[in-house]
């Protein structure tokens, strides 16, 4: 996210839209984990590796590009850096595993963006002082919550003296790539409306149903006698929920499952995606009735179900706004991507070795 080429890849990236709707759960008693703002890191074995051999030479140059030389350091830089920020995606010994296709990756980037530079001199374009601290204000304001900017830098194996030592080509080069993108107009009624038309499996949604629980967990060793008297004392707060008394109030007092905090809410969910035995009742269930007693593995559970929403299509009108957006953005992705193969094409661009 905070690369030093960040701004680039922005507009040369795929900016699709995701059009669906929903969310996920793993079971009824499980909560949606808490956002980790911490910064991963690497066991020191995993990072002393991640650079090129000891023995490789930092000078040797892997690529030229109109007479300049892309080095064996400048790569192992770019690779050490992906690499670090796969750290918290994946087991290190995977890690290990991708350097491979990471460094080729990273060698086609450092190539294009040569090229670009190149073309960002022989075009004359410029970018003012302020044009870069209005870039950095706006990367700053996207950290995410619980994070600082360093540490989000960090996260990415950067500093701030670093991202400002490139920001200034970086703006320049999303002004050439700007300039080509907005060659391109933007998409029309028709061309969205025949896209929805023949695409209408990308904009189904399915039978939803949103609800909330009170539990009273069944611990494996628990004898039949206890179970039976854990399902009483559930039934007892099923009588006070039928006599009037609140249910977010009770389930927040009495159930076992963490959305308790939330009055018991577990929000929107599809088919498929609670234990059967609670998925069954809830898409039975009439809408703000409190039904019979439910038994899974994790124990009793009493459900309301507050709002269902039937299958079927999501209304061209409700996503128009954002479809005609996505194929735009396609549109002009496909011609920023002709453009700088154009570019690379016709540089001068040779690879005196393989990079290994």
């Amino acid at each position: 996210m905070y690369n030093s080429r960040l701004i680039t890849t922005a507009i040369t990236a795929a900016l699709s839209a995701f059009l669906t709707v929903g969310c996920s759960k793993a079971s009824d008693d499980q909560a949606a984990p808490s956002a980790d703002t911490s910064i991963p890191t690497l066991p020191a074995d995993i990072t002393d590796n991640l650079q090129a051999p000891v023995s490789a030479n930092p000078d040797e140059v892997v690529a030229t590009v109109n007479g300049e030389s892309i080095t064996r350091g400048e790569l192992d830089k770019e690779i050490a850096q992906v690499l670090t920020r796969m750290g918290s995606q994946m087991p290190p010994e995977r890690i290990q595993q991708m350097r491979g296709q990471v460094e080729s990756q990273m060698l086609d980037s450092l190539v294009t963006r040569k090229v670009l530079i190149d073309k960002v001199a022989d075009m004359g374009i410029e970018v003012t002082d302020a044009d870069i601290e209005e870039a950095l204000d706006t990367l700053k304001s996207s950290v995410p919550p619980g994070m600082t900017f360093e540490q989000a830098l960090a996260a990415q194996g950067m500093t701030e003296a670093s991202l400002m030592e490139n920001l200034g080509t970086e703006l320049k080069i999303k002004k050439l790539i700007d300039a080509q993108a907005e060659t391109i107009p933007e998409a029309t009624d028709e061309e969205i409306t025949t896209y929805y038309n023949e695409n209408q499996e990308q904009f189904s949604q399915p039978e939803t149903v949103s609800a909330s629980h009170i539990l009273i967990s069944v611990e494996p060793g628990d004898t039949d006698e206890i179970k039976a008297e854990k399902k009483s004392e559930l039934e007892a707060i099923r009588q006070q929920i039928l006599d009037g008394a609140d249910f977010a109030a009770l389930a927040k007092e009495h159930s076992s499952c963490p959305s308790s905090s939330r009055g018991g809410d577990l929000g929107q969910f599809g088919r498929g995606q609670m234990v059967p035995a609670f998925e069954e009742a809830a898409f039975a269930q009439p809408i703000d009735e409190v039904g019979d007693i439910v038994e899974t593995q994790f124990g009793y559970h009493l459900i309301k179900v507050t709002d269902r929403s039937e299958a079927g299509s999501m209304p061209l009108d409700e996503i128009k706004d954002r479809l005609g957006q996505y194929l735009t953005n396609q549109k002009r992705q496909e011609v920023v991507r002709s453009y700088i193969d154009e570019l690379i094409e016709a540089a001068d661009v040779t690879y005196p070795t393989a990079a290994n």
